[in-house]
């Protein structure tokens, strides 16, 4: 959408209340999907310290300290944010894709393990548990959660794409062309 337009909408409902937490968020949000991680931040810390318990700030903070690179700094919010709403898979992935942007791959598949413990056809955590798992040279694992992927959603280019790297891993190269061959009818221009 249009992130300048977003806001200034909530710049506006400040005006009108200063306090107003969940638009402290909607303009944190704007600012990092803007590409103003730094901007990002300062909202989501405001808006933590009108609503310390708005779990949404937590997770904006967390996305603009990784945009930022302070992974392990993200990581800790993050963490806050699961232990308010243990039960949301978005926030066990996101964990889990922060925590290997710290360097720490353990913690990584264990989050995203969690994220698919509570929602098994959570599609965008089966490609990166996928991906994961081939990073760390177990394709046969990363086979298993790409085919599920796959399965689930069937229209999803990085599924396949990933798919066919596990594939290749596995030396299984007809089906790896296969792979890459629907990958590439689903989004042409890559």
């Amino acid at each position: 959408g249009d992130h300048a337009l977003a806001a200034e909408s909530a710049r506006r409902a400040l005006e009108l209340a200063p306090d107003f937490a969940e638009a402290r968020v909607n303009l944190a949000l704007a600012h990092l999907k803007g590409g103003a991680a730094d901007r990002a931040e300062t909202e989501a810390r405001a808006a933590l310290a009108a609503s310390p318990g708005l779990v949404e700030a937590y997770e904006i903070l967390g996305a603009a300290l990784l945009a930022s690179r302070q992974a392990v700094a993200a990581v800790t919010v993050l963490q806050r944010a699961v232990a308010l709403d243990p039960g949301a898979p978005r926030l066990h992935r996101q964990l889990g894709l922060t925590w290997e942007a710290a360097g720490n791959r353990t913690e990584a598949m264990r989050a995203l393990d969690e994220a698919l413990r509570l929602d098994p056809s959570y599609v965008l955590a089966l490609i990166d548990l996928g991906a994961l798992r081939l990073r760390a040279g177990k394709p046969d694992d990363a086979l298993r959660h790409l085919e599920r992927a796959v399965a689930r959603d069937p229209e999803s280019a990085v599924a396949w794409v990933n798919l066919a790297a596990a594939l290749v891993e596995l030396q299984r190269d007809r089906e790896a062309l296969d792979a890459s061959q629907n990958a590439l009818a689903l989004r042409p221009e890559s």
